[in-house]
């Protein structure tokens, strides 16, 4: 089994999270130190990892409510653009319809579309350690109609290792488009 990895920072010093009225068998393993109580559960915002190192909540994967109601992603980096619209059915997303550069690819890789949900996107917004990102300035857009932070622009010159590590990897292994 992997070891858990903080989408912020990569290191593998964290503690899972557990939301709720404590009773006996939680007041033990907040006091053995196995678990970080997180207050009252509200939706959207138990998370269910903290890191150690820098002090960040986050969840493994981004989550279902999320995944749901995420329809369109639009990054940028270096000049490259890829456009990345979500089709939802029944049994969650289907397809992924990616434009770069004006040409288009249908992708309903389930490999693809699981890639996409361990970049973590839902969390990039949170601060902490962030390194400078050599290729400069990246944008990247979000619209997840219906869920509590609906559009987002997350943008700058720095990046969270681990989780933009992530993100690039899904992009490297989309289909190639010949130029």
């Amino acid at each position: 089994m992997d070891e858990e990895r903080c989408l912020n920072c990569g290191s593998t010093h964290v503690m899972k999270v557990e939301y709720g009225m404590p009773d006996d068998a939680m007041v033990a393993r907040i006091e053995a130190g196995e678990i970080l109580h997180g207050g009252c559960k509200v939706n959207g915002l138990t998370q269910s990892l903290f890191c150690m190192d820098c002090v960040t909540r986050f969840d493994p994967v981004s989550t279902p409510e999320f995944m749901s109601a995420l329809q369109r992603i639009k990054f940028t980096r270096n000049g490259e653009s890829f456009d990345i619209v979500l089709e939802h059915g029944d049994s969650g997303i289907e397809r992924l319809v990616v434009t770069q550069e004006c040409k288009t690819t249908i992708i309903a890789n389930h490999r693809h579309i699981d890639q996409l949900i361990q970049c973590g996107l839902e969390f990039w917004n949170q601060t902490g350690f962030l390194e400078k990102d050599e290729a400069g300035e990246w944008r990247l857009e979000w619209v997840a109609e219906g869920y509590f932070r609906n559009d987002e622009l997350v943008s700058g010159n720095r990046r969270a290792p681990y989780a933009f590590d992530r993100w690039l990897d899904f992009l490297a292994g989309l289909p190639v488009f010949e130029r």
